[in-house]
């Protein structure tokens, strides 16, 4: 995995004067805002599969270096909002890179505040942060910071002056309606985009679609979720699932990475040898695991058993799946239970149970999830 390398620029505002006159216009800075351009300018990228029409003062300038290529442009305050263009990134883990770097620059004593939030805007998600910074002679900065995830891009936005958070955020919201992106050598479909919140705060989306090229069909499928877990820090989860699909539907093989605060957590992968006889391999932590097990049945998408079973009406059955976070080494079963008229029940994955609801159609529109003290609300918006 590519992680994003930005150069955090640091913009510092001093609040260490006690005159009430002066706190009062400092407190003002924080909260300005701006209604974002009429105008809007566009940017090309990858030969022109890509273009961002941003609402921006003037045409934007290009940033063009080695490891990184894009944009600067003016929404009318004294600090230019940067943008840079890449090939399809974790949110995350960039996000976590760029607090840590942050937080490590010389001047700087500790991050305040730092808030997430996810967006869903059409089927583009968009992962944004924004933290106030403290220096070490007590001078706080606004940092403020957007990862919207195309479909074979990702843009990453950030912008360093006090107060713009509600215009910073509008503005991202307008870049993701008005972003255009060429698909190259493959059809993308049956796309799904749910929003994961906790406290009626979206602070995680899963995005799940198929693509065919002329010689295969893949699932593919992106999670991550942004948790504050305390006044300085963040935490990061990313995940990534590729599987490969035979013409019947079953999985041939599948590659799995899981990343937390931007590190590798696990790489697993597994491939079919036989019939219900796979090959697992790959890092779970430090452990390097390679084993070859039997399952009772195919390794099939989880919403294809689903709609077997259901179909069938069954209120009890099991489903078969990997999920290297639960177990690296083997496949798990989960047990499902439904309610009369199958539209809502229960799946158990070893000791978690997760409340199911599900459309007409026999497919997920929304999940309950308790873990510890804390209850996550998955929500299909597309």
């Amino acid at each position: 995995m590519i992680v994003l390398l930005v150069l955090v620029m640091i913009t510092i505002v001093s609040c260490t004067t006690t005159d009430s006159s002066d706190r009062e216009k400092l407190e003002a800075l924080f909260k300005r805002e701006l209604p974002i351009p009429e105008q809007i300018q566009s940017a090309s990228f990858s030969g022109g599969l890509l273009k961002l029409n941003v609402n921006a003062a003037e045409p934007p300038n290009y940033i063009r270096s080695q490891r990184v290529q894009g944009i600067s442009f003016s929404i009318g305050s004294q600090s230019n909002v940067n943008c840079y263009v890449q090939d399809i990134t974790l949110p995350g883990s960039n996000i976590s890179n760029i607090l840590n770097r942050i937080r490590s620059a010389e001047q700087v004593n500790a991050l305040l505040e730092p808030v997430a939030e996810v967006k869903v805007v059409d089927d583009k998600p968009i992962a944004m942060v924004a933290t106030y910074y403290k220096t070490n002679d007590g001078r706080v900065g606004d940092f403020k910071m957007a990862h919207l995830m195309l479909q074979d891009h990702s843009v990453n936005c950030t912008h360093d002056e006090p107060g713009f958070r509600a215009t910073f955020k509008d503005l991202m919201i307008a870049m993701a309606s008005q972003t255009q992106e060429k698909l190259n050598h493959y059809k993308i479909y049956d796309k799904r985009v749910y929003t994961v919140a906790t406290s009626g705060v979206n602070i995680g989306f899963i995005s799940e679609y198929h693509a065919k090229s002329s010689d295969e069909i893949k699932q593919v499928s992106y999670q991550t979720l942004l948790i504050p877990s305390s006044e300085s820090t963040i935490k990061t989860f990313d995940t990534q699932t590729i599987n490969h699909l035979n013409s019947n539907g079953s999985i041939s093989k599948n590659l799995s990475l899981g990343y937390l605060n931007e590190k590798p957590n696990y790489e697993m992968s597994f491939e079919e040898l036989s019939t219900n006889r796979y090959q697992i391999q790959g890092f779970f932590g430090k452990e390097r695991i390679n084993r070859v097990v039997k399952t009772i049945k195919p390794a099939i998408p989880e919403e294809q058993q689903f709609k077997q079973n259901l179909k069938n009406n069954l209120s009890q059955f099991e489903v078969i799946s990997y999920l290297p976070n639960f177990t690296p080494r083997d496949f798990l079963l989960s047990k499902v239970e439904m309610k009369p008229g199958l539209r809502e029940g229960s799946m158990t994955t070893q000791d978690q149970k997760v409340e199911i609801f599900l459309d007409k159609n026999f497919e997920l529109s929304k999940q309950i999830v308790v873990q510890g003290e804390t209850t996550f609300v998955v929500t299909r918006v597309l």
